[in-house]
């Protein structure tokens, strides 16, 4: 059973997940050779799922900083599935903590 994921970031940050696949005897899935080609990442707070991309056993998603999420706390799944969705997994799963810049001022001279 895999555990659940905390991944904080700033506003503004661009946040990539890498998630690495293995079969019970710990050789990488070949992904592409199975038909699981449509990795997805559902964010809340985010509209739509974002499009990730898939090579040998490991899956790329990236949540670009012009995606704004708002300070707080987002529950998030990461899917992979065949083309015609008939095949689904999720792969990762758990919270991305997203905190405000802190304030900085410098002295002045």
């Amino acid at each position: 059973m895999q555990k659940p994921a905390v991944i904080t970031a700033f506003t503004g940050d661009t946040i990539d997940l890498r998630i690495s696949l293995y079969d019970s005897t710990g050789s990488p899935l070949a992904l592409t050779t199975l038909g699981l080609t449509v990795p997805t990442l559902s964010v809340d707070g985010l509209d739509e799922p974002i499009a990730g991309s898939v090579s040998g056993n490991v899956v790329s998603l990236t949540v670009p900083k012009e995606t704004a999420l708002e300070a707080g706390t987002h529950p998030f799944y990461a899917q992979i599935a065949d083309a015609d969705a008939n095949t689904l997994y999720t792969i990762a799963y758990g919270h991305l903590i997203i905190k405000d810049l802190p304030v900085v001022t410098f002295p002045t001279p």
